[in-house]
């Protein structure tokens, strides 16, 4: 597993959420995405979208999410490209 230190940035509009943003998503390739908790949700945007849509979660589904991300449910084929 790698480590990142997230950051904060406020969105803009009515919302005004305060989104962590992964310091993992650098230089060029910017794809990530942005996480904000909303009382009993956690809201979620493409970072390079910030005006776009918004998903969102219930902080249960939310863990269970990440339970799978660090048990490695949803780990990528290698690419054969490359």
């Amino acid at each position: 597993m790698h480590s990142c230190i997230h950051g904060h940035r406020r969105a803009a509009g009515p919302l005004s959420l305060r989104f962590r943003h992964s310091s993992c998503s650098q230089g060029a390739d910017q794809t990530c995405v942005d996480v904000a908790l909303r009382g009993d949700a956690v809201v979620v945007r493409d970072s390079k979208e910030p005006s776009g849509p918004l998903l969102r979660f219930t902080r249960a589904e939310w863990r269970v999410f990440l339970c799978g991300v660090k048990a490695g449910e949803f780990e990528l084929p290698p690419d054969p490209d490359h």
